[in-house]
């Protein structure tokens, strides 16, 4: 599914496989499908790279034909111009680089950009690509879109614009520039589109905005809370409006339209206050599920780590304001020392109201209500598997985060090998993922163990110094896990372990089709293999860690709606969604992900991987 695009007034989208035009009907509910061009010249051995609309309606396709093995894309781009008739016009450039983004100017000029953040023009008529301006960042994928005169130049993090009349780069407005930094991260999903007097629109996972060249204020539409972008299970494709309302793709394929209704509620009978040490892709998805069941519920989020705060910083805010009535309702309590909220008795004992939230009895008591020892003050809406994978006569004698780091230094130092022994992408990933094995011994009773923290620091510290050869640093790809953070990846890591000597695996399992189904087909490989996987890392240790754990503050002004915001966190649809940051602890919801695969086709599916040298490799039914 493509850019979403006005061709000839009508919301259309150019599916890239299929090689068809999608257009949507006039009670803007069906998209109904065509061919591309009328006399079918793109094929069913072409692939859409990249797409724009003129003015005129006239569709730009940059496409890539199938090599002569059938299955694999050529690198050189072809390029085409079909007419608002259907007519296919096939064009030449002498450039046939990969561009990641296109836009007609309000010039009549067709702009591109590829991952080096070189804007081009792309001149038809002399079959040239004119650099215009070296943007300089390099390989990101930027998108580009126009407001006025001027271009968008846009990715994760960046945004900078070009000016059409004076053929030169302008420096961002301060306002867009900040709503930049503070809303698009590096893997956040957005798209914009052109608006009317010299504006343009914002979609992201805050909300739907809408900013004027040269403004001193980004104006939010729509909040995150009242519509799916701040579903997490949702990812922004492309937005376009159409004048009365506003369309917005997703890469999930799926289709939203938002539209002013002024006879919609919007009478706010109350507030429900939610705090949070971080941001969580779950409390997201939990907040933007409760906003449609209770939409007279105003939802403020508070994320209480902010640059430059340290954890103390943190801690000491956040109990000034329960201590002065400026309280939460709703508590997640990942990172926080909940034994020391309990023992001055911040937090509600929530199995007095488990009738309401847990009405049918379908968790799984054991994880979902882990911390029940002196009652229930907590409850985890997911859990993830803590694991190490290594080979089998290795394995046993890793019973600590200190005895992995000492094996990650005994291997550096016995073997040469100029591969990764544990890869991690940053000395912080290191840190968090040592805190999820070491983070309970270290903070008890509000207060911080030095002993123990500067013990896991040094852990980490040797982890991260020995992971890599000193002199040949080689990174690997963890995109095929690129929605779990790198301190949770863990079938990635275990897949090296699978085909090279001398290597590690630890992180947390959090779903089936990537980590457990692969945990669990070892035995399956092609090649005889004595890699084992461990759950837990101590012997005593529990082989779960409960996520997104929900307290009630005792002195909150709003016990009804928490107790109801809690209610749909375990409903059984609500976990079925997003679950790669763990898994759900709704019975009912597991049962439906095991129907869901137990059919005969689902069993298993091949995968294959090799070994940094190339010299292994293995196959294995998952």
């Amino acid at each position: 599914m493509g850019e979403l695009y006005l061709l000839d007034g009508m919301i259309s989208f150019l599916d890239r496989h299929a090689n068809k035009i999608y257009t949507l009907n006039d009670g803007k509910t069906v998209f109904n499908a065509s061919p591309i061009s009328s006399d079918d010249m793109l094929g069913e051995k072409t692939l859409i790279m990249g797409s724009t609309v003129s003015p005129d309606g006239t569709i730009f396709l940059q496409y890539s034909v199938f090599e002569e093995d059938g299955r694999t894309y050529g690198k050189e781009m072809c390029y085409a111009l079909i007419s608002k008739d259907g007519q296919f016009q096939e064009i030449t450039f002498d450039n046939t680089d990969r561009l990641t983004s296109f836009v007609y100017g309000n010039d009549g000029v067709l702009y591109g950009i590829g991952y080096d953040g070189i804007l081009y023009e792309l001149n038809i008529s002399s079959k040239k690509f004119v650099k215009l301006c070296d943007f300089g960042s390099g390989n990101m994928e930027y998108k580009l879109d126009r407001a006025g005169y001027h271009i968008i130049v846009a990715a994760p993090g960046e945004i900078l614009l070009y000016y059409c009349k004076n053929r030169t780069a302008v420096d961002t407005p301060q306002a867009i520039a900040d709503f930049w930094d503070s809303n698009i991260a590096a893997n956040s999903a957005f798209d914009f589109c052109d608006g009317e007097e010299n504006s343009f629109y914002i979609a992201c996972e805050s909300g739907l905005f809408r900013y004027v060249m040269d403004g001193a204020l980004v104006e939010q539409l729509i909040d995150e809370y009242s519509c799916r972008l701040g579903d997490p299970s949702y990812s922004v494709k492309s937005v376009i409006c159409d004048g009365d309302s506003f369309i917005i793709s997703c890469d999930e394929g799926r289709f939203f339209r938002y539209y002013y209704d002024p006879e919609a509620i919007n009478e706010i009978t109350s507030t429900l206050k939610i705090y949070s040490l971080e941001k969580s892709d779950t409390l997201s998805q939990i907040i933007s599920q409760y906003k449609i069941k209770y939409p007279t519920v105003r939802v403020e989020h508070e994320i209480g780590m902010h640059s430059g705060m340290t954890y103390e910083d943190v801690v000491k805010n956040l109990t000034t304001s329960i201590l002065s009535g400026n309280t939460p309702d709703i508590i997640m309590l990942d990172g926080l020392d909940i034994d020391n909220l309990e023992e001055n008795n911040m937090l509600l004992d929530l199995s007095k109201c488990e009738d309401k939230w847990n009405p049918n009895n379908t968790l799984l008591d054991d994880i979902a209500k882990w911390n029940d020892e002196n009652g229930l003050y907590s409850v985890a809406c997911r859990f993830r598997i803590p694991a190490v994978g290594a080979k089998s006569d290795e394995l046993e004698t890793i019973k600590s985060l200190n005895d992995y780091a000492d094996k990650v230094e005994e291997y550096r130092k016995k073997y040469n090998d100029p591969y990764p022994i544990t890869y991690f992408e940053s000395p912080e990933s290191t840190i968090k993922c040592g805190l999820l094995y070491e983070g309970s011994e270290i903070i008890s009773n509000g207060r911080v163990d030095k002993d123990k923290l500067e013990g896991m620091f040094d852990s980490c510290s040797r982890i991260w110094k020995n992971c890599q050869h000193e002199e040949e640093k080689i990174s690997y790809s963890m995109s095929s896990q690129s929605d779990v953070e790198d301190e949770y990846i863990f079938a990635t890591r275990l897949s090296t372990v699978l085909t090279d000597e001398h290597t590690l695996a630890i992180g947390t399992i959090n779903t089936f089709e990537m980590d457990l189904n692969l945990a669990t087909s070892i035995d399956t490989t092609s090649v005889p293999c004595d890699t084992e996987v461990k759950y837990g890392i101590r012997d005593n240790d529990r082989t779960f860690i409960p996520s997104c754990n929900l307290g009630i503050v005792e002195s909150g002004h709003n016990n009804d709606d928490a107790v109801n915001f809690i209610a749909e966190a375990f409903d059984a649809e609500n976990q079925k969604i997003h679950h790669n940051d763990g898994f759900p602890v709704n019975t009912d919801t597991l049962k439906w992900f095991y129907n869901k695969n137990k059919n005969s086709d689902n069993n298993f599916y091949a995968i294959g991987s090799t070994s940094f040298d190339k010299t292994n490799n293995i196959e294995m039914n998952v």
